[in-house]
């Protein structure tokens, strides 16, 4: 999955950090898939802690949010920070799991509504 992924970080104007893969870049905005909010946080001990929390429910979206997202550049900050090798691992094993979780959710929907009695029948 990590293969052929321009990983991006980048602000929106709520001073949020957002993470994705870029698609696609204008001159008035940048598309990437799977946008998720960087999400740094105080832990035990003093330590900081990273979580990326998807930007929207992925299970409201027939494709499950594979979409494509379009930034505003005007509205977003973009910028040549290099993502470190470690937060693109993390970012790309967060999808891989949510892939396999969704597509095992689908098929337990699929099976439990083959045994659904419709009120018209």
């Amino acid at each position: 999955m990590s293969e052929n992924k321009n990983i991006i970080i980048f602000g929106d104007s709520a001073g949020r950090l957002l993470i994705g893969d870029k698609v696609n870049e204008t001159e008035t905005q940048v598309s990437v898939t799977q946008p998720h909010i960087v999400d740094i946080h105080p832990q035990e001990g003093g330590q900081m802690g990273i979580r990326f929390i998807p930007s929207s429910y992925l299970e409201l979206f027939e494709d499950g949010g594979n979409g494509t997202w379009d930034f505003p550049k005007s509205t977003h900050s973009f910028n040549d920070l290099v993502v470190s090798e470690q937060a693109v691992a993390l970012y790309v094993q967060i999808l891989e799991v949510y892939e396999k979780t969704r597509m095992s959710l689908n098929a337990e929907i699929q099976e439990s509504a083959d045994n659904v009695v419709s009120m018209t029948d």
